[in-house]
């Protein structure tokens, strides 16, 4: 008679093919700098989530009071005339901070702070515009004589 065989176990028994603690403290390790560095790679090459243009000697860095996102400060600025939320994240923001320069003359610029009012992005259309969605005959046409109601 055969004796049948039970399926493997998913789990190795106890003892066995097990890695030893400095293996994988080593491994945890390795992954913390990998980690380290990519999160330094990604500071350097900060990109401006309005115009996409790379950080750089001539880019001045305009920082929002809600959120970390990187932006040129001449186009946050802009994005602040209609909108008073971060256009990545959507969070509302009060200030926009201009870091400090330096020029190659020497001279140095301050942090300026500025305060943003609250802004809403809202579409204001033409009168032109509202009178097709006002006029609610303008395109209906009788079912008797297929002639336009409006």
């Amino acid at each position: 008679m055969y004796k049948s065989r039970s399926p493997p176990s998913k789990n190795p028994p106890r003892g066995k093919n097990r890695q030893p603690q400095k293996k994988r403290s080593l491994r945890k390790e390795k992954e913390k700098v990998v980690i380290e560095e990519i999160k330094k790679s990604e500071e350097v090459n900060q990109i401006c989530g309005i115009c996409l243009s790379e950080e750089g000697k001539k880019t001045i860095r305009g920082t929002l009071n809600c959120c970390s996102h990187f932006f040129c400060f001449v186009c946050i600025m802009e994005w602040s005339k209609v909108e008073s939320r971060c256009p990545l994240c959507k969070q509302r923001f009060v200030t926009i901070t201009k870091a400090a320069t330096k020029s190659s003359a020497g001279f140095n610029s301050r942090i300026a702070v500025i305060q943003v009012p609250e802004r809403d992005q809202v579409y204001v259309p033409f009168e032109e515009e509202l009178g097709d969605y006002l006029d609610l005959y303008k395109n209906i046409l009788c079912t008797k004589c297929q002639q336009d109601v409006g």
